[in-house]
């Protein structure tokens, strides 16, 4: 769930990103749009000439060179012509001297065409000045917000649903899979440098163009922010100058008093009636002032007031740099912005196969608490992939496991079940003709009884063999103890068994090729009980009008011991093979092999035991 939510709040993040992105880099083109909708054609300027002529109502009776009247006029310019960058320039003075700004001004002054410059006379007072104006189209500008933050929102939307489809259909995993082809690192530091590569990549990448574009956002902050010109008291103003006045504007001396009363990231200058420099100060960060490509945040907001006192008059042009305070602050925030999408991009990841190994560590525990039947999930291809998938394989490899046990336990109970009455049946009856036997005088009659005894414990001897060869084959089996043997010991046996099946009527042809020191490690119980086995088999299944095949030869270090019959054509009993498995039993007990031809009418078997000599 964790998990979840953070891959949200990332493609949440990234479409933020991308839409304040989109937003900015579309700002940086609207001096562009301008000139091809051709908006500058269609400004208004008979609306601007009403509002001067009525300016000129309100300033026709101020005085131009009282200080306060000059604030009077700064103040209607900038409220009634906030849709112009102004200029106010005295017609009488030396080189038409600049004396009065507004405080709105185009940092992208070489967009507008000079066509669109209204010229305008002023009369204030007795004097005569003119009013230069550049249109700064801020109707078009609103409109041309609203439309582009639409189309950032719109990006943005279609941004997160790209980013979700993105996801659903697993293109990361997909493109690392392909490339953990190669097989040059595991899947997993595959896909940890992918992810860091991307991450990367989205950081750097937004840091270029946020730092490329950082004009557009200036641009945007200077035009929508209400900037207000820093003001000096004019009291303290007047002190200043009686200050300057008194160490006759010694240079020094003024900038040391100017340092006193300029405001911060601002900018003051004293001139002289024709234009001299007489003294100033700068209270700003020059370096950010003159920040790469971005020529706004060098346009101050201006204000020339030619001022008068009792021993001549002198000019303050003072200058004020609004956006200085936001160029550190807007790197800062961009590289932290970067820092934040890479590591949002990287925990995404580590948070996802921090989830996936929660959750098999749960899947493992319901495992460890008896829940065999709980699959273990875990998206992907990747080793952890891998690994649930090999936990779900030895689940049911456990689960298989307990259910042959189970059977095995219960085909134990039927096994000692059936065996237990089918020993009843023949003790019951040897224990009934050895009572017979006991009480019975006639030889003849007893001769009888104890044949039928005889066959009775024959039968006891089948039925406890076949259990024996029944648990050889099921049960489990511990270390067997092989110990060295001559090898004479068992071929003796062998030949033993071939005399008995003479005596019941086969006819054999025998063949024994060995050395008589040759030593073997061996269980002479257990090939002893192989060999019975074999001539069991003989005994049920073979025919005696042709003769049985007993070939016994020491062949590349192995003991071969071969039987072949013929089949009976009348005997159809049925076999549970239980005795051939306990022959491969002892044989793989023995380190060797079993090779077996059956073609319906011909049987043979072969035991290939290694053996080692004296």
């Amino acid at each position: 769930m964790q998990s979840s939510r953070l891959r949200k709040l990332v493609r949440v993040f990234l479409s933020i990103v991308i839409m304040t992105t989109t937003f900015f880099f579309l700002y940086a083109f609207r001096f562009r749009v301008i000139e091809i909708t051709d908006y500058t054609n269609k400004h208004n300027q008979e609306d601007t000439y009403e509002r001067l002529e009525k300016m000129q109502s309100k300033v026709e009776n101020l005085d131009i060179h009282s200080y306060g009247d000059q604030e009077k006029i700064s103040g209607y310019i900038n409220k009634n012509f906030n849709d112009y960058a102004m200029q106010l320039i005295g017609n009488d003075w030396t080189d038409n001297y600049l004396f009065l700004m507004s405080e709105k001004w185009p940092a992208e002054n070489f967009y507008f065409d000079e066509a669109h410059i209204l010229e305008y006379t002023l009369y204030i007072g007795d004097a005569e000045a003119s009013v230069i104006a550049w249109p700064l189209y801020p109707d078009f500008f609103i409109v041309y917000v609203r439309v582009i933050a639409c189309v950032s929102i719109i990006i943005g939307v279609l941004s997160y649903f790209i980013l979700s489809k993105l996801y659903q259909k697993q293109v990361i995993r997909n493109f690392t899979n392909r490339i953990s082809r190669i097989k040059i690192l595991h899947k997993l530091s595959i896909q940890l440098i992918v992810v860091n590569i991307i991450a990367i990549v989205l950081g750097l990448s937004f840091y270029s163009v946020a730092n490329q574009n950082k004009y557009s956002f200036f641009e945007f902050v200077r035009n929508k922010m209400d900037f207000e010109m820093p003001e000096i008291d004019e009291r303290v103003l007047e002190d200043a100058i009686n200050k300057a006045q008194k160490v006759d504007f010694d240079y020094v001396k003024v900038t040391e008093i100017l340092k006193d009363i300029t405001p911060a990231n601002a900018g003051i200058d004293f001139l002289s009636p024709d234009g001299a420099h007489i003294s100033g100060y700068e209270k700003f960060d020059s370096y950010s002032l003159y920040e790469e490509h971005v020529n706004v945040i060098q346009v101050p907001m201006s204000k020339s007031t030619r001022l008068f006192y009792n021993g001549g008059e002198i000019t303050l042009n003072m200058y004020y740099y609004p956006l200085i305070p936001y160029v550190y602050p807007y790197q800062v925030i961009i590289v932290l912005v970067a820092i934040l999408l890479y590591m949002l991009v990287l925990m995404n990841f580590i948070q996802y196969k921090v989830t996936q190994i929660r959750q098999m560590q749960e899947d493992i525990e319901k495992l460890a608490n008896g829940d065999l039947h709980h699959f273990v999930c875990v998206e992907g291809s990747d080793e952890l992939a891998q690994l649930a998938d090999d936990m779900n394989h030895m689940r049911a490899s456990f689960l298989e496991t307990i259910e042959n046990e189970e059977k095995l336990q219960q085909s134990n109970r039927d096994l000692i079940t059936s065996i237990s009455h089918d020993l009843r049946t023949p003790l019951t009856s040897l224990l009934g003709y050895l009572e017979i036997v006991k009480y019975q005088k006639d030889p003849k009659k007893n001769a009888e009884y104890i044949e039928k005894s005889i066959d009775k414990v024959e039968q006891i001897r089948n039925l406890s063999d076949e259990m024996f060869s029944y648990f050889l084959v099921y049960g489990k089996q511990g270390n067997v103890d092989l110990q060295p043997t001559p090898l004479k010991d068992i071929i003796l046996y062998i030949q033993e068994g071939c005399i008995l099946l003479e005596h019941e009527g086969f006819s054999l042809q025998t063949r024994f090729t060995y050395d008589e020191n040759l030593i073997m490690p061996m269980n002479v119980l257990l090939l002893k009980r192989a060999i019975d086995n074999m001539y069991s088999n003989i005994r049920k299944y073979g025919a005696q009008q042709t003769p049985v095949i007993v070939l016994v030869e020491v062949h590349k270090g192995m003991l071969e011991v071969t039987f072949k019959n013929e089949i009976a054509s009348s005997n159809h009993v049925e076999s549970n093979q239980i005795g051939l498995k306990s022959i491969e039993k002892v044989v793989e007990v023995h380190q060797g092999e079993v090779d077996i031809k059956n073609d319906g009418t011909s049987y043979t078997i072969r035991l290939g035991i290694p053996i080692r000599t004296a």
